[in-house]
């Protein structure tokens, strides 16, 4: 998950309860027809070809499978014949020129690298000048459809970790993950422009609002707007933040945003985006299980929904058991023919579902929400989360984005925690260890202890130790330099 979204044509910010909505994004003519489905299909067999033509390591992936570009000429016959391919097939087993179009090391103007759970789990994006440029208009299209950043003077602080940096024209600073000189540079420079954007990575975001309010910060009275990326969140979470910065989010324009882009260092540029129509859908769908079930069927946690522009990505679902009602995994291709290493089916580790518009719009037609019909014309991506977090507690599935979704629905214990827990399944329960914010006193942690544990006893059975912050197993690595990892083994 990242924050970076392409060539983006923004214009003004949408609310879900205003019957005169203007595209943030200017549409494309028939945008979730049937032609541009045509085209973006026949696209993906382009790139296809492209590849199998120029890359030599897909030529060899290719070949080892025995599979004859020259017959992949449709939709059906990409389909069949063409391979999924993961990231353990492409990093670490090849040379990286090998990767690109041409071998074309030479044309290469930018390195992205993901955040990488492990050290043998990381993936790189490799961008020429014009993927580079267009990175940058991108972003900025994308940060002045959600906060007007043209009409307003505009200040960027980018707390993600250390070596990621936001490709943006804004003035701007890098901060890395230090709560301290955020609030500083906030202070420092609040005389001097109208407003701030803080940029971060999602479960940090609760560390910089809690530290600002111990510091005697009222979020509610400065100008900040906050965009998140690079891991899937409850909307839970987003209503905890909310209650950190004093906003009503189901105000039809709300003081503050809260938003968020998905994507993968590897694809280049984000893949979907939410907008405040698709963070109001998603919104109605917690608190109407009508609009729920019949957009996902039987679900226990509603995934994150943004808009993808069917121009620039081809998408398909690998169904899994883990998903319901024809969810299932995540395979990308690019359709960017300009693209220096071009993806072909490529699954990120991500599953949910594909909406179409159309099938959006009579789900919430016929149930009489008409107001939450996204102006964006675009198809929808609605992340459920990684593949692979599927536990087993008296013969129940639960999920990890489920127990992520319970640490943050009440806002008093969610304040108590880092946001970091391990879980495991043993003996037909869930055994759980959170970790403890280091302010909690010792004398309180049989109290939050207790609370926790009714709280997830409810769902499912469970053993839960609410674990002082330095005794927690990897305490120093919770630096949100990297992923916060949940399902243990051990």
């Amino acid at each position: 998950m990242g924050l970076l979204i392409r060539n983006l044509h923004a214009r003004t910010c949408t609310n879900p309860l205003d019957s005169t909505k203007t595209p943030i994004i200017e549409p494309v003519a028939d945008a979730h027809g049937s032609s541009l489905i045509s085209r973006s299909q026949q696209q993906a067999v382009q790139q296809f070809r492209r590849a199998a033509a120029a890359v030599p390591f897909y030529k060899r992936l290719l070949a080892r499978s025995r599979i004859r570009p020259a017959q992949v000429t449709d939709i059906g016959a990409f389909r069949a014949a063409v391979p999924i391919i993961a990231k353990q097939d492409v990093f670490g087993c090849h040379r990286l020129a090998d990767l690109l179009v041409d071998r074309s090391l030479g044309s290469i103007v930018a390195l992205v690298a993901s955040s990488g759970s492990t050290a043998s789990s990381f993936s790189l994006g490799m961008m020429n000048g014009k993927g580079t440029q267009s990175i940058i208009d991108g972003t900025d299209r994308l940060l002045d459809a959600w906060f007007q950043t043209r009409k307003k003077k505009t200040f960027l602080i980018n707390t993600f970790a250390m070596g990621v940096s936001v490709p943006t024209t804004l003035p701007a600073i890098d901060l890395s993950v230090r709560s301290d000189k955020v609030l500083a540079v906030l202070r420092a420079l609040k005389p001097y422009y109208e407003q701030f954007v803080v940029i971060s990575d999602v479960y940090f975001l609760k560390k910089l609002l809690e530290d600002g309010r111990s510091a005697g910060l009222r979020w509610s009275r400065w100008p900040v707007q906050f965009a998140m990326g690079g891991e899937w969140f409850p909307e839970s979470y987003r209503q905890y933040l909310a209650s950190l910065v004093e906003v009503d989010l189901d105000r039809p324009h709300p003081r503050t945003r809260i938003v968020s882009s998905m994507g993968a260092a590897e694809l280049g540029f984000n893949v979907c985006f939410e907008t405040h129509d698709t963070v109001g859908l998603r919104r109605l769908a917690e608190s109407d299980e009508r609009v729920r079930q019949a957009l996902f069927g039987s679900i226990d946690t509603v995934p994150m929904i943004g808009h993808y522009d069917p121009r620039r990505w081809f998408i398909e679902v690998t169904p899994t058991q883990e998903l319901p009602s024809g969810g299932g995994v995540f395979a990308f291709t690019s359709l960017d023919l300009d693209a220096a290493m071009p993806l072909v089916r490529y699954q990120t580790g991500d599953c949910g579902y594909i909406l179409p518009y159309e099938r959006v719009r009579q789900i919430l037609r016929a149930l009489k929400y008409d107001a939450y019909i996204p102006a964006l014309k675009y198809p929808l991506l609605a992340v459920a989360g990684r593949t692979n977090h599927t536990l087993s507690a008296a013969g129940k599935s639960v999920r990890v984005e489920f127990l992520r979704s319970l640490v943050y629905s009440q806002s008093r214990l969610a304040s108590t925690t880092t946001g970091q827990f391990h879980v495991k399944a043993r003996r037909g329960r869930l055994e759980l260890r959170i970790q403890l914010q280091a302010t909690v006193e010792p004398r309180q942690r049989p109290t939050i202890q207790a609370q926790w544990s009714a709280l997830f006893n409810q769902h499912f059975p469970a053993v839960v130790r609410a674990v002082p912050y330095y005794d927690f197993r990897g305490a120093l690595s919770v630096d949100y330099e990297r992923k916060f990892q949940h399902k243990v083994s051990n």
